[in-house]
């Protein structure tokens, strides 16, 4: 995938992996810590972190009446992507902030593409157009085995979450196939550990 459009002066960083696999402490965390050390944080999420984005989020995995079609679902995420790339990630790019996005275009292909199936070069072309060419500096695999997962998850479960577990393993082996693929911007880092190990980690992965 190619690297991050250079039209910004910011720094993009985005974390990935399976539901229960710890990315919002983890954003949080490093959010947290790049503040208290002086720098100009953007805190944001897929889906629903724009106006629009919060019904499509609510379309998409809170309302479990709505089943909607495989195709039908790649295209509402990636309306979603291209509001929040527009009004939230660029012009914070643009600011100079270290942006931190939990979730980005490789949920796309793990989950459209690896659990969904759909065509990955498909998914791609869709990625391009919904971000605008804006790709991350950096990007976190929080790698966690899909039992711990589970148990981390508890009982409430959106509609995603209440997929099967082959669903989930076909997700998993898609972000290991990218990170091996795309080792110079996806850093894999073990999710099993205590939260301020895992910040540790990409804080090494930074510098």
């Amino acid at each position: 995938m190619k690297g991050g459009r250079r039209l910004r002066r910011g720094y993009f960083i985005t974390l990935e992996g399976i539901d229960g696999c710890g990315k919002s402490t983890a954003a949080h965390l490093l959010a947290d810590h790049l503040q208290a050390v002086g720098q100009a944080v953007t805190l944001t999420y897929e889906p629903g972190a724009s106006q629009l984005g919060g019904k499509l989020r609510h379309m998409l995995l809170a309302d479990s009446a709505l089943q909607p079609e495989t195709r039908t679902e790649a295209l509402l995420f990636a309306a979603d992507r291209a509001a929040h790339v527009q009004e939230i990630i660029i012009p914070a790019l643009t600011a100079g902030h270290v942006v931190i996005c939990d979730r980005y275009t490789d949920s796309t292909l793990a989950y459209q593409g690896g659990g969904r199936g759909l065509s990955e070069a498909f998914l791609r072309q869709l990625n391009d157009f919904a971000c605008f060419g804006v790709y991350p500096d950096i990007t976190f695999f929080l790698d966690l085995p899909l039992s711990l997962a589970r148990q981390r998850q508890g009982q409430s479960r959106d509609r995603l979450e209440q997929e099967e577990e082959e669903f989930f393993m076909r997700i998993a082996a898609v972000y290991r196939r990218l990170a091996a693929e795309e080792s110079a911007r996806i850093r894999v880092i073990k999710a099993d550990q205590k939260p301020e190990q895992v910040l540790a980690a990409m804080l090494e992965h930074i510098k």
